[in-house]
C-alpha cells in the first residue's frame, strides 16, 4: 500500500543506522506513481543525504529540465556519480525505479530495463545522515516527490543478477529476495485514506529495525499490489 507525498512537508524519515551505511555494493528500488512534475530537479524517492552538496546515495525523479526521468546518484571518496534515465516517467500509472552501485558503475533502471550505467571509482562515503522517502530530510520543501511511493527497499549489495531483479519487479511483493536486505517499507500499517503518524510507525520488515517516522501527515492510498498481480497475469 503506498503513501502519498503531494505536499512540501510530507516524507518518511529513517534514522541513520550502520546497516544503511558503509556498503561495498548497493541496490535501491521502489514503486512510484507520479501525479505531477517535481518542483526541483531532485525529487527524492529514497535518499540518504546530509543536506549539503552530496548524497551518500539517492534514487530520484529528475524534474522538468531533465524531463521527469529516473536519476541515481552515489557519492564516493573520488567523486559524485550520476546515472540519468532515458524514459520520461508518465503520470498516473505505476512504474518501478531502481539504482545499483557495485563499486565500478552506478546504474539506473526503469521497469527493470537498464537505461544508463556510468563508470565509478572510490568507496561509498558515509555522512551519518538520515534516510528520507518522498522528500529530502534536510530540504523537504524543494525536493519533494509529487505522487505516491510503495515497497521501498535498500540492499547492501549490488543486485546484478537479472533473474533476481526480475523476481523483485514481477514478484507481487512475494519474491523472497532477502540476501543483503537492510530496509523494506511496505507502508501497509493502516487502511487507505488513513493518515500516517507516530514515531517509528512505518515498519521496516528487513529485520534491521530501520523503522520510519512520517512527517507532515502523508496519507495511505490504494494501489500497487493489485497492479503487480495484474502485470503478472498479463
Amino acid at each position: 500500500m503506498p503513501l502519498e507525498f503531494n505536499s512540501d512537508a510530507k516524507r518518511v524519515e529513517v534514522a541513520s543506522n550502520p546497516s544503511l551505511e558503509g556498503m561495498s555494493g548497493l541496490f535501491v528500488c521502489a514503486w512510484i506513481y507520479r501525479t505531477g512534475t517535481p518542483a526541483n530537479n531532485y525529487a527524492r524517492i529514497c535518499s540518504k543525504s546530509n543536506g549539503g552538496s552530496s548524497d551518500d546515495y539517492s534514487l530520484t525523479l529528475a524534474g522538468a529540465s531533465l524531463a521527469n526521468k529516473g536519476f541515481g546518484r552515489v557519492t564516493t571518496t573520488t567523486d559524485i556519480y550520476e546515472a540519468i534515465g532515458t524514459t520520461i516517467v508518465p503520470i498516473n500509472t505505476w512504474h518501478w525505479m531502481a539504482m545499483k552501485w557495485d563499486g565500478s558503475e552506478v546504474a539506473i533502471y526503469y521497469d527493470n530495463q537498464e537505461e544508463a550505467s556510468p563508470a565509478t571509482t572510490g568507496t561509498l562515503v558515509d555522512n551519518n545522515s538520515d534516510l528520507g522517502v518522498g522528500g529530502h530530510v534536510d530540504s523537504p520543501t524543494d525536493r519533494r516527490f509529487p505522487g505516491w511511493i510503495d515497497d521501498v527497499r535498500v540492499y547492501n549489495r549490488a543486485i546484478s543478477d537479472t533473474r533476481e531483479r526480475e523476481a523483485i519487479f514481477l514478484g507481487g511483493g512475494k519474491d523472497g529476495i532477502r540476501q543483503g536486505l537492510v530496509l523494506r517499507l511496505l507502508m501497509n500499517e493502516k487502511h487507505p485514506g488513513a493518515t500516517a503518524s507516530g514515531s517509528g510507525s512505518i515498519i521496516d520488515i528487513s529485520g534491521q529495525g530501520n523503522h520510519g517516522t512520517p512527517i507532515g501527515s502523508p496519507v495511505y492510498k490504494n494501489g500497487i499490489i493489485t497492479f503487480k498481480r495484474k502485470m503478472i497475469a498479463a
